[in-house]
């Protein structure tokens, strides 16, 4: 009996997800395991809930994605909640979302993989994508390399290598980002050395302090000290 009443939902979840979705997103996340196959997350629903799914909408917003599923249960009565697709839970899209691995632990597991200099280190976050840092070390014959860390669990997910240049002598990155944390009692957000005629080579540091609220700071890669705060 559960296969035609799948079946029907899965037509009914199809007709409304191509109504509001963007497909190719959908597609595309799917395929690189981002996002699990809308029939499996359905699957999942209904079997929890003990209800029929009549609806489903792609929602974005603060570049994050998630289903929208209304669901119908035996009595009449109508449902709707929020799932993600990485992972088939229920959750509150107005959360901040999943834990995310700290930068300063990602910045050592790389490391070990890539000694050198960290040259830039971003969280990024695209809509249908998992959250991810951006992090480039420049090694010691001055090549670069990109790499990309699944900002969840740590995972490095992906690995390029490319030419550049950076002076010797700046402090490592993990210690001084943890410093700068513990001061401002924030979060590292985006990283990048940077260069001017005055003070030589520095870090820029963005911050992502409780309440949602923004720091920019310029730190001096030798001596970690706080050269420009701007919020």
């Amino acid at each position: 009996m559960h296969g035609p009443r799948i079946l029907v939902c899965l037509v009914l979840a199809a007709v409304a997800l191509s109504a509001t979705a963007d497909q190719d997103s959908v597609r595309r996340g799917v395929r690189s395991g981002a996002m699990k196959p809308l029939a499996e997350i359905l699957a999942g629903v209904e079997a929890r809930h003990g209800a029929r799914v009549l609806d489903v909408e792609l929602e974005t917003g603060d570049g994050r994605s998630w289903y929208e599923i209304t669901l119908l249960h035996k009595d009449g009565h109508r449902v709707e909640i929020n799932v993600d697709p990485a992972s088939g839970a229920e959750i509150d899209p107005r959360s901040a979302g999943p834990a995310l691995r700290p930068m300063a632990e990602v910045l050592r597991r790389v490391a070990e993989r890539h000694p050198g200099t960290v040259r830039h280190a971003e969280l990024e976050r695209r809509s249908g994508e998992p959250p991810v840092y951006e992090i480039t070390v420049e090694r010691a014959d001055g090549s670069e390399q990109r790499v990309l860390v699944d900002a969840r669990d740590g995972r490095i997910v992906e690995q390029a290598q490319r030419p550049g240049r950076l002076p010797a002598g700046v402090r490592p990155l993990p210690v001084l980002v943890e410093s700068v944390e513990r001061r401002y009692g924030g979060r590292a957000v985006e990283i990048e050395i940077k260069y001017d005629g005055r003070r030589g080579a520095y870090y820029e540091i963005e911050l992502q302090l409780p309440g949602g609220r923004g720091l920019e700071v310029d730190v001096d890669p030798v001596s970690a000290q706080v050269l420009r705060e701007e919020s």
